[in-house]
């Protein structure tokens, strides 16, 4: 609680120092609330408003010495009568901006993952309306939309880059109003120029909620159909199995087709922004209508819109990444999970939500059914489906898929130039030759991952972090992957200080360097972070390879989510090794997705592929299990293994982190939160420790580690971790501390 402060205050909007007449309201008129203000605070403060406010209605505040936005939880609990409140400044909104499902999925977070309550409601408002203010008014009444001959036309055919933008935007997201034009910088003559040679056309914004076609263009397998009636019959959450390329994407379409049909809404949820706009291009053409989609990579306006009209249930369907999963669903029928696998649904600062675990929530409170797919499941999602927790499903390979074969290049036998051997070298040849597309992962980017000195041998490190620095180029420069710091050469050796620096390694930039000297007729894709730095840039990058001309896609993991090549008929791994020796439990399992995704990306059509695999560890047994086994084969070893060690999913994990500047202030923490705490019986702890990157950013990263075979023991026991810091532990300056539930990185 807050004592008062002389602070004039304002309801609907209006502020009372704006109104010449205007006088503060009578102290007996006002109620007391609780509010979540968004502050990384485990609580909800009282202030006082006029009667009427409602929960999920959102307020301005004065908190300390600042002014912060926060929602009303409900009416406060008994008041002390002596007790002097603060007022709430402003009340921007005459309704309730969050619905109830919406308040209880953010009280439901905090709970779950022991984090603040007002970061858990933040969470669930678009960035455009945290900070308590009003609302920009709604999208003006005109908005731009393709016609049918901008539609057909590819946006590589347009003269001008603005004008190949705001096509590719239009086939986004359909149509954009005024404010999202000028929120994506394009002028008002781009438009227009694209209206005047008939590509494009300004109409009346409609209040017709799209519908799909009346009748389907697409005809599913008898396998995909056998596994949708399944699915349709299913009441638990369903599992989809389906390996890569056997169709999971028309069967997510086909029942989202009847699921809107019926009026309802659907939820896609996507792993990457990158696949955002071929999922969208397949599900608009597929159903007929427009799609919309959510995620960080739209501005505020046009993010806001589509909450906003989802909220009105004007947008029956959205294609979205990991935040899409706390909009405002009016009417929410199905949610489709997919690469259920992926590490990007879990969020990594502030509130540590998984995506697909909070998308579980939502399906059980709405009351629909939701449906997890990948060729490579987590290895808590089969064990679910082992325990009945799940329902499974199996697609098989599709009967136009080519075949496969994998086999290990052993770099300890063949010479190897710039990352390539040469028997790579030599397949790659003969597919390019015979106009097919070669795909080449490499995860690793710039144009080296580290710099040795000459002078005396030592690898070079960020000054910030305990991580090497990478080499890059355009501008050259040393640049830190994890904390941004960078520097132009030439830079001192970090141990004798000769400024004798060369690169060490190879990354897609510098690989892309040496494929365009070798194979100089050939068009090189290279997907990195440093390339593809928008949507633009994948559209425009996904057309020209799905367009099907021979050439070379070279990249990191970016390539291994989900995306379909029809023409690439050989795989080659650079580095097949790089994921065997990692400390953390989950590396095997790691490294068998990411093969088995990278892999899927070869012989989705007729075509026979080849997937080669280069490594200096041929004997390895993980390597030689992929070389023969499925996944699912090799998932259950992984399971065995894991059950032995009484590691997750047969046991439970919860993590409390703590980062300051100085290594002894973050330990010490911990180990004094570690001493005072009594561990519920079932509850086992290790630690405190470092974190497997134990500086980043300046801060040094200490983890104290809690275990239990049940959760509800191990709940308790964050629950009395909260409270003690909260309530009975100084918390030294600059120190952050927070708690991650089910963590996938250490």
């Amino acid at each position: 609680m807050h004592r008062a402060q002389s602070e004039r205050s304002s309801w609907g909007g209006k502020s009372y120092q704006n109104q010449s007449k205007a006088q503060p309201m009578d102290a007996s008129d006002c109620v007391p609330y609780a509010v979540a203000v968004f502050c990384p605070l485990h609580q909800t403060f009282t202030y006082t408003g006029p009667p009427g406010l409602a929960r999920g209605q959102r307020v301005r505040v004065a908190f300390g010495n600042r002014q912060a936005g926060g929602i009303i939880t409900g009416s406060a609990d008994s008041v002390p009568t002596n007790l002097r409140l603060k007022p709430i400044q402003q009340v921007p909104d005459t309704e309730p901006l969050l619905p109830e499902s919406l308040c209880a999925l953010a009280e439901w977070m905090a709970r779950y993952y022991h984090a603040p309550i007002g970061e858990a409601y933040e969470l669930c408002l678009p960035a455009a309306a945290r900070p308590g203010l009003a609302l920009p008014a709604t999208r003006s009444p005109h908005s731009l939309t393709l016609t049918e001959r901008g539609r057909a036309l590819a946006p590589d055919q347009l003269k001008g880059a603005k004008r190949q933008q705001l096509v590719r935007q239009l086939q986004q997201h359909s149509t954009l109003s005024r404010d999202e034009l000028k929120a994506l910088d394009i002028s008002k003559a781009s438009a227009d120029s694209l209206v005047r040679d008939e590509l494009a056309a300004w109409q009346q914004e409609s209040h017709v909620r799209p519908r799909p076609a009346p009748e389907s263009n697409l005809t599913l397998s008898a396998a995909q159909q056998s596994v949708l009636t399944e699915l349709q019959a299913g009441r638990a959450p369903q599992l989809l199995l389906g390996v890569t390329g056997s169709g999971k994407t028309e069967l997510y379409i086909e029942w989202c087709r009847q699921i809107l049909q019926q009026g309802r809404q659907c939820l896609i949820l996507l792993p990457e922004i990158g696949l955002t706009p071929q999922m969208v291009a397949r599900f608009s053409q597929r159903l007929g209508m427009p799609v919309e989609q959510l995620h960080s990579g739209m501005g505020d306006a046009a993010r806001l819109r589509v909450w906003r009209d989802l909220a009105a249930n004007k947008v029956p369907l959205v294609l979205g990444t990991r935040s899409s999963v706390l909009a405002p669903f009016a009417d929410l029928g199905l949610i489709i999970v997919d690469e259920e696998h992926d590490g990007s649904y879990k969020q990594q600062d502030g509130v540590r939500y998984h995506a697909r675990d909070v998308a579980l929530w939502r399906a059980h409170q709405a009351a629909c059914p939701i449906l997890l797919g990948s060729a490579t499941p987590a290895l808590e999602t089969l064990q679910n489906a082992v325990t009945g927790r799940y329902q499974r499903h199996d697609l098989p390979r599709r009967s136009d898929q080519g075949e496969v074969a994998r086999s290990l290049l052993d770099l300890n036998r063949h010479p190897v130039a710039h990352g390539l051997s040469a028997p790579l070298v030599e397949r790659m040849d003969d597919h390019l030759q015979h106009g097919r597309q070669v795909m080449l992962f490499l995860n690793r980017r710039g144009i080296a991952p580290s710099m040795i000195c000459e002078a005396c041998g030592t690898i070079q490190h960020c000054p910030n972090c305990s991580a090497y620095v990478t080499y890059h180029e355009n501008p050259a420069r040393l640049l830190c992957h994890h904390c941004g710091w960078s520097h132009r050469p030439p830079y001192p050796c970090e141990h004798c200080g000769e400024t004798r620096l060369v690169p060490l390694g190879l990354g897609t930039a510098g690989l892309e360097q040496y494929l365009q000297q070798r194979w100089p007729d050939t068009t090189i894709w290279r997907i990195d972070r440093d390339r593809i730095r928008n949507q633009d840039d994948w559209a425009r990058i996904n057309s020209e390879v799905q367009a099907g001309q021979s050439g070379i896609l070279l990249g990191t993991q970016m390539l291994a989510k989900g995306h379909d090549y029809p023409n690439v008929t050989l795989t080659g791994i650079l580095d097949a090794d790089s994921g065997l020796f990692s400390a953390d439990f989950r590396a095997f399992e790691r490294t068998a997705q990411l093969l088995t995704q990278v892999s899927g990306r070869a012989g989705r059509r007729r075509a026979r592929a080849e997937i080669l695999l280069q490594t200096r560890l041929p004997e390895h047994p993980l390597l030689n299990q992929f070389l023969r086994d499925d996944y699912s084969t090799l998932a259950q070893r992984l399971l065995d293994e894991r059950q032995q060690a009484d590691m997750p999913p047969f046991s439970h994990l919860a993590l409390l982190r703590a980062d300051h500047p100085e290594e002894e202030t973050a330990w010490g923490f911990l180990h004094e939160l570690s001493r005072i705490l009594a561990l519920p019986d079932g509850v086992q702890a290790v630690g405190p420790m470092p974190a497997m990157m134990s500086r980043r950013a300046g801060q040094y990263r200490m983890l104290w580690l809690l275990k239990a075979t049940r959760r509800a023991p191990l709940h308790q026991a964050l629950d009395s971790a909260v409270l003690t810091i909260a309530r009975g532990m100084k918390i030294p300056s600059r120190l952050s501390w927070g708690v991650d539930v089910d963590p996938i990185e250490f």
